[in-house]
């Protein structure tokens, strides 16, 4: 079963980069242990960054798969897109993160993470389809 993906769009790193976190945190904590909440937001973060670094958006969705994971993925519409490399920030990613990878498209590539997901009580069922945003980088947190 794999849940609905949510877009979210943010900017630059920075304050688009805090609202990205707060976000994440918003529509993840309660259902899910501390951990785990913040290595998607570790994950989210770096790969974004990425993305960002060339002062690029970066659409960015979240889904939930099989196996108790989340899909994190960020699009880089690059001409020329640069792969992950081995910075510290990939190196963040390959730990956190149970599989990552790059996916190839026409106009540029997807950089993907699937982070494990812990729930905090247990749940009835995963709640594959629930949507989770979307994250507006102007719009004030809910909390």
């Amino acid at each position: 079963m794999t849940g609905d993906s949510v877009p979210a769009r943010t900017t630059t790193r920075g304050t688009a980069s805090g609202k990205l976190r707060t976000w994440a945190r918003s529509v993840l904590t309660g259902e899910w242990t501390e951990d785990t909440v913040l290595d998607v937001v570790v994950v989210l973060e770096e790969l974004a960054n990425h993305v960002c670094r060339g002062g690029r958006p970066a659409q960015v969705r979240l889904s939930y798969r099989t196996g108790n994971r989340l899909r994190i993925e960020v699009d880089d519409e690059r001409a020329v897109p640069r792969s992950l490399g081995s910075d510290i920030g990939a190196l963040l990613v390959r730990h956190l993160a149970r599989d990552s990878g790059v996916r190839r498209w026409r106009r540029g590539v997807t950089f993907w993470a699937d982070v494990a997901l812990v729930a905090s009580r247990v749940p009835g069922a995963l709640p594959g389809g629930v949507v989770l945003g979307p994250f507006e980088p102007g719009a004030r947190s809910p909390n």
